[in-house]
């Protein structure tokens, strides 16, 4: 088992994926200005627009730690 990946850390991935030249075309569907953190465990994705392809998407991308631990 790994360490416990939160939220917060999948947010940190999206918004990291969505700066690389070879992942942002999976995150050009997401709203980051309406996106936020409920709680540890519930990241609420807001979208600009439907789309049947963005769980798919969504997927592309590796979610990991935000920090490792030292």
């Amino acid at each position: 088992m790994g360490d416990p990946v939160k939220a917060e850390d999948a947010l940190w991935s999206i918004q990291w994926a969505a700066e690389s030249a070879e992942y942002s075309r999976h995150t050009t569907n997401i709203d980051f200005e309406n996106t936020k953190v409920i709680d540890d465990l519930t990241l609420e994705l807001a979208i600009f627009e439907y789309n049947v392809f963005f769980l798919n998407d969504l997927s592309r991308i590796q979610v990991t730690a935000k920090t490792q631990p030292s």
